[in-house]
């Protein structure tokens, strides 16, 4: 596994309402919660068995939050993924270091002028 998808250091801000993730090779991301949510991967959350294992949409971490949300708990899966359980309990979600990792630099290059 390369360093960009491997993961140092995990820390969710629940007055900001941000999870920031340390990557392996320095780079730091910082995930709107509300964004992370929607951008669940599980089977309920996709809409069917037919939409898993598409990308996560990095245009729901432009859009403004619209619920507050909690963490109560992280789960490393292995040396894969994360599991989050949510405030209203939800679990089913497994975040792959990699699909989290692309979802952060799609983010960023929704966000680079793409002109210059």
């Amino acid at each position: 596994m390369s360093t960009s998808s491997t993961i140092q250091k995990i820390s969710v801000d629940h007055d900001q309402q941000m999870l920031s993730i340390l990557w392996g090779d320095g780079e730091t991301a910082e995930y709107q919660l509300d964004g992370l949510r929607r951008v669940c991967p599980c089977v309920f959350c996709r809409g069917g068995h037919e939409n898993m294992g598409q990308k996560m949409d990095a245009q729901e971490l432009i859009r403004k939050g619209k619920r507050n949300w909690k963490i109560t708990a992280i789960k490393p899966i292995g040396n894969y993924a994360l599991q989050f359980t949510w405030s209203d309990g939800h679990n089913s979600g497994l975040y792959q270091f990699i699909a989290l990792r692309q979802l952060w630099d799609d983010y960023l290059n929704l966000l680079t002028p793409k002109d210059l």
